[in-house]
């Protein structure tokens, strides 16, 4: 409103349905008001909406609780190891489930939100844009978590001064964003470390690193790949101690015994499983595929769409009765 961008409300029942518009508030993504102004007003509430908003939901409630859980245990039997034989093994496994875990538990429950916004005509934006695909950390952040990173451009970097201004300003600009972006996921100096992490190599490849990663193609993606997985050991870890331990672990190179992790086949099933989905949609043919599977209207495509959607939720239904394991880490951030 002190932009000028829109006006105010002036009926009570429209401010009210933005301000308590379930589907986004607890989970993301983070919605402004500008972006749905127009659906607040007015909207189509139609059968072909709804069922791709449920058809959403149902993927993002499978990326949760089958996928996102799982690795949860498998995190879980890892730090159960750690106990007996702490190995550089045990550290790379762990953290691959971690960078898994976060990547499904958030867009599993951005697919949700997204997709109970559509049921009931609205259209919230896209929040998860296959980041682990990225080849440098700057393409990572146009990827992850969209929404904050819109919210982080327009309502902290922009006002700052953006980048129209002397090098050195840019700099601090970046730096100041991301050390509030990590205290803006928690109270905690892990968190805080997280986002200067990220804003350190977003500085780095703003100076001469990324003309360098936009020549290697394959490195580029494997490098950026790791850089993440380190900055996620902040993230995970409760203490600056306890990542400095893990970092240790990671790098020390102590292959010397093959942890034995209880019911390891079916952990390597999930994480084999989050592997592939992640390289499959990396794949710019199979993009292609999915859009045209969503989209079709033949009646082919329409039955084996609501039948392999219908199994989808039975799954995940399925894993929901049978525990009570369902933790809910994105309400934490």
């Amino acid at each position: 409103m002190y932009r000028k961008t829109f006006t105010a409300q002036n009926r009570i029942a429209d401010f009210s349905l933005y301000l308590f518009l379930f589907p986004h508030q607890i989970a993301g993504p983070i919605v402004t008001y500008g972006s749905i102004e127009a659906e607040i007003r007015s909207r189509n509430f139609d059968l072909n909406g709804f069922t791709k908003g449920m058809y959403r939901f149902v993927i993002g409630l499978a990326k949760k609780v089958i996928i996102s859980n799982g690795l949860i245990l498998v995190l879980d039997a890892c730090n159960e190891q750690q106990a007996i034989n702490d190995t550089t093994t045990l550290a790379w496994i762990e953290m691959l489930a971690y960078t898994l875990h976060i990547y499904f538990d958030f867009s599993g429950y951005s697919d949700m939100a997204i997709g109970l916004g559509q049921v009931f005509g609205f259209h919230f934006p896209e929040n998860f844009d296959k980041p682990y695909s990225s080849k440098s950390i700057t393409e990572f952040w146009q990827r992850w978590h969209k929404s904050l990173g819109y919210f982080m451009k327009h309502y902290l970097y922009i006002p700052l001064g953006g980048n129209r201004t002397s090098s050195f300003k840019v700099y601090r600009n970046l730096f100041i964003v991301f050390f509030l972006s990590g205290l803006w996921h928690g109270a905690s100096w892990n968190f805080v470390i997280w986002g200067m992490f990220h804003g350190f190599w977003l500085i780095i490849e703003r100076l001469f690193l990324g003309k360098l990663l936009k020549k290697t193609g394959l490195f580029a993606l494997v490098w950026t790949f790791i850089i993440v997985i380190n900055g996620w050991v902040f993230f995970h870890e409760t203490s600056f101690s306890d990542s400095l331990n893990t970092f240790q672990k990671l790098w020390s190179f102590e292959f010397t015994e093959v942890p034995k992790i209880r019911d390891i086949t079916y952990y390597t099933g999930i994480i084999l499983l989050a592997c592939s989905l992640v390289v499959l949609e990396c794949i710019p043919v199979l993009g292609k595929l999915k859009l045209k599977w969503i989209n079709g209207e033949s009646s082919f495509l329409q039955i084996t769409r609501f039948g392999w959607m219908l199994v989808l939720y039975l799954i995940a239904y399925s894993y929901i009765v049978a525990g009570s394991y369902n933790p809910f880490i994105y309400f934490n951030f």
